[in-house]
C-alpha cells in the first residue's frame, strides 16, 4: 500500500499513533532543514524489507518473544533475529527481558515522525492533527 492511498489520520489508526505526540517530535528529522539524516535512512531501509513490516503489523497487535514472532515466518530464527536487529537498530521496536524472554513491542514514536516529515515534505503547514 502507498501512503497516498490513506488519509493522514487512516495511517495513524492503522499503526497505532498517538496523534498528540506528532508536534512535538520534529527534532530527530528536521535537523537537516528537510534532509534526511542517518537515522531517518536507517528507519526508511528498516521499512523497505517486507518481512520487517509484517513484523511490525504483529507488534502493533500486543508485545511477543521472537519465538512467537518466528512462528509466523517460514525463514530460519536467525533471519528473524537479524530483521528484529534492524528493526531496533532504527528504533522501530523496543525489547524488554522477562526472565529467560526478551519480548518486542511497536515504538509508534518513530512512526510519529516520519508522518510529520512527509506531511512537511508535502508542505502540509497544520500539524494539529
Amino acid at each position: 500500500m502507498f501512503i497516498a492511498e490513506f488519509e493522514r489520520k487512516d495511517l495513524y489508526s492503522y499503526y497505532g499513533v498517538n496523534e498528540d505526540n506528532i508536534k512535538n517530535k520534529t527534532e530527530r528529522y528536521s535537523a537537516n532543514e528537510g534532509g534526511m539524516n542517518v537515522s531517518m535512512q536507517d528507519t526508511l531501509q528498516a521499512l523497505a524489507d517486507p518481512t520487517r513490516r509484517e513484523i511490525l503489523n504483529l507488534l502493533k497487535q500486543s508485545r511477543m518473544s521472537a519465538g512467537e514472532i518466528s512462528n509466523h515466518f517460514s525463514i530460519s530464527g536467525a533471519a528473524v533475529s537479524r530483521h528484529l536487529s534492524v528493526l531496533k537498530e532504527a528504533d522501530l521496536i523496543r525489547d524488554e527481558r522477562e526472565g529467560k524472554y526478551i519480548y518486542y513491542e511497536l515504538n509508534a514514536t518513530v512512526l510519529e515522525e516520519i508522518l510529520l516529515w512527509i506531511s512537511e515534505l508535502k508542505g502540509e503547514k497544520d500539524h494539529d492533527f
